[in-house]
């Protein structure tokens, strides 16, 4: 049986424009398109949807023209019950064939299964507590026993207990990244063939079974009601992952090989902790039974009636997400796109009010699933990220955030009916001066899409050709070059890599100069001055949040900035740490080149050394120059440059006093990295740099020509 890959999500976006409240304007993902069709009337769908249905021909795909139809909370909620039960019945004649053999495969996996039915069938449905066997690095007869033993082992009073066969027979029966879509499918089969309810789903194990329980619980959290673990080792597996899932834990007090009772005592530890500091969240149990050993004595069976007691919350007011290596896309109501599924990953988002607060993470971008059982749809919605407002105002309930609920998986965690896009790169302009500059920047400049520039601003695609109708920007204008080099400040959203974007994690926009060629005004190089400083200190400053600083390992988080413009020639910017050291940067255009200085100032009561700082010249707007190698550099004393495939093309990149000059092939990009002399308490040293293009074929003479200009 072939599953269904995770989903593809597109870009993610974020607002934080008061006005679109009043406006009533949502930001969604149905604001992809420049030219949007005019939505169908929900009652127009209401109707064809559900003559759909009672023909049984419902799919995910009917609800695809009315992706923009925006729903009251009545609708929505009929939509999911439509919908839920028409993607239910489909899979039916599907998946018969596999709950009868009691064996599900996902890839080159197979898992086998049996099970057996306690008490009468609750109204609301059965429970369903899945139960995984020990054993492992053992032959397969062994892990086979291992199995028969887990199947006679509990008794719930009432229930459907099933016991699965580990596809493999290695050390990590449960470790492994195919357990998490059995696991999901084994819960899809018991829901349509054995009436399961979804909310009241349990997970325990014994010994590799309760390693299983340790793995699996904290990245399956949202699929589960509780979990109980027996006799197991949690390996590397960390507890943080549990804040919504109620947990136990037995252990014998003579069981220490591996030392599985001292490190079950530690893990209880750690969770008596993370309660005492979240009260509402991780709650637990620990039995440590003195002179047992290994096995138990069965007294361990007194988790099944404690995880009895809980019911899966689908909608916690506050998550914390935990990536492990086995990655996921979505948990409860969060989720990413999958090239940002990364294991170490952590978030910490909570409700309160109306209000969406994150907090941590590498991540620059995230989808919240939203329902009015968690938020109130019906008024204004505000998300802060690290505390910096990134969304305020109206989210619609939509066809197509249900719809995209739906997309591969029968038995959604959190069923939402409105869906924000987030991204921490988002920035809203101040006023109409600043969105007309923005406007003009991104569309005509850098030639963003509109949905390229509707991503940076928060607000949707479609009011971007009106907002600059309505500010007389002439979006055919096409850019000229005057007497000066063209400089603008780069307007984030597009990264400015081509490649090895793990290593520039959320780039901040506000060290970032685009320098545009005078052969070709849609080419622009980008400039990071700086991109990082180091010193003495560590890693003191760093544009992306790729490498832990100084600052991020102390929980800071430095605020954005942007370049204060002093007509279209000059740029600067001043930022000043939280330990007193600032540093300046000043740019001004030129005739034939663009001229840096940076200064940096100790405001520390400490001397600084090794103050090395890196300067990148990214090439990814340079047409021509953006093939991914050293090949087309030369790296000459103080100068860096990189030339077209013809040679009769420069672009050239230098800085003095300087440390190294280097290329990076992936990103593609130039560095000319200078170093401050060494600056006592209280004092300021300078740095000069320069940028130019150049067309001929005599590099050498206009280097030369350049040095004489680089400390001027």
């Amino acid at each position: 049986m072939k599953f269904f890959p995770l989903p593809q999500l597109r870009r993610i976006v974020c607002s934080l424009w008061l006005f679109l409240f009043s406006l009533g304007i949502s930001l969604s993902a149905q604001d992809a398109t420049t030219t949007p069709k005019q939505p169908v009337a929900s009652q127009d769908a209401m109707a064809k949807l559900k003559s759909l249905a009672a023909e049984k021909k419902l799919t995910l795909a009917s609800l695809e023209e009315f992706n923009s139809t925006s729903l009251n909370q009545a609708e929505a909620t009929e939509v999911h019950k439509l919908v839920s039960a028409a993607l239910k019945e489909a899979e039916l004649e599907p998946r018969k064939a596999e709950f009868a053999a009691k064996e599900l495969k996902q890839d080159e996996f197979s898992m086998k299964f049996e099970y057996k039915l306690f008490g009468e069938k609750p109204a609301e449905g059965r429970s369903l507590f899945i139960s995984m066997h020990g054993g492992g690095g053992a032959p397969k007869r062994v892990n086979d026993g291992q199995w028969q033993n887990q199947i006679r082992l509990y008794e719930p009073k009432e229930g459907v207990y099933v016991a699965p066969r580990a596809p493999t027979d290695t050390w990590n029966l449960w470790h492994q990244g195919h357990i998490d879509p059995l696991f999901t499918r084994l819960i899809e089969d018991m829901v349509l063939f054995e009436g399961v309810n979804p909310d009241r789903v349990y997970l325990m194990g014994y010994s590799a079974g309760g390693d299983g329980v340790y793995q699996v619980a904290p990245r399956m959290a949202d699929r589960f009601a509780a979990a109980s673990m027996m006799a197991g080792h949690p390996n590397e597996t960390e507890p943080f992952g549990l804040r919504n899932l109620p947990f136990a834990l037995f252990m014998g007090g003579n069981d220490s090989a591996y030392q599985r009772n001292a490190v079950a005592e530690k893990f209880g530890k750690q969770l008596d902790e993370l309660e005492a500091k979240d009260p509402t969240g991780y709650k637990h149990m620990v039995k440590i039974y003195p002179g047992k050993g290994h096995w138990m004595d069965r007294e361990d069976a007194e988790g099944v009636p404690w995880m009895a007691q809980f019911t899966r919350q689908r909608w916690p007011k506050k998550i914390v997400w935990k990536q492990d290596d086995v990655t996921h896309t979505k948990f409860y109501w969060l989720e990413v796109s999958p090239d940002r599924a990364k294991a170490g990953t952590l978030l910490n988002v909570e409700v309160i009010g109306q209000e969406i607060r994150i907090q941590g993470s590498d991540l620059d971008s995230l989808i919240c699933n939203l329902s009015d059982e968690l938020i109130d749809l019906n008024k204004p919605v505000k998300v802060t990220w690290n505390d910096e407002i990134c969304f305020e105002g109206t989210v619609l309930r939509t066809m197509g955030a249900i719809r995209s609920v739906y997309q591969n998986d029968l038995l959604p965690t959190s069923p939402g009916t409105a869906r924000l896009e987030i991204s921490r790169q988002a920035r809203a302009a101040l006023n109409d001066d600043d969105l007309k500059f923005w406007l003009k920047n991104m569309l005509i400049d850098h030639g963003y899409s509109r949905q390229e520039a509707a991503d940076v601003l928060g607000i949707s695609a479609d009011r971007i050709s009106s907002e600059a109708s309505r500010l007389s920007i002439d979006l055919e204008t096409v850019p000229t070059h005057g007497e000066h080099v063209k400089i603008a400040p780069y307007p984030g959203g597009r990264h400015p890599r081509i490649g090895f974007l793990d290593g520039a994690i959320a780039p901040q926009r506000e060290t970032k100069v685009s320098v545009f060629a005078p052969w070709d005004h849609k080419s622009y190089i980008v400039l990071d001055a700086p991109e990082a400083i180091w010193s003495n200190l560590g890693l003191t400053y760093l544009a992306h949040t790729h490498v832990p600083t100084v600052w991020s390992k102390q929980g800071i988080q430095l605020l954005p900035q942007e370049w204060k413009r002093d007509g279209d020639h000059h740029l600067q910017i001043s930022r000043t740490l939280p330990n007193g050291i600032r540093f300046d940067v000043d740019v001004v255009a030129l005739q034939d080149h663009v001229k840096f200085k940076m200064s940096l100032f100790n405001g520390t009561e400490l001397p600084l050394s090794d103050l090395r700082v890196q300067m990148c010249a990214m090439l990814k707007g340079m047409h021509g120059f953006q093939e991914q190698t050293n090949a087309n550099k030369i790296f000459r004393g103080s100068f860096a440059a990189c030339h077209s495939e013809d040679k009769t093309k420069w672009v050239i990149w230098a800085w003095e006093p300087i440390q190294r000059t280097w290329g990076n092939p992936p990103c593609p990009c130039l560095h000319a990295d200078p170093q401050f002399p060494d600056c006592p308490s209280k004092e300021a040293r300078e740095i000069r740099g320069l940028f130019a293009f150049y067309q001929g074929t005599d590099i050498d003479s206009e280097i030369n020509r350049l040095g004489s200009l680089l400390n001027k």
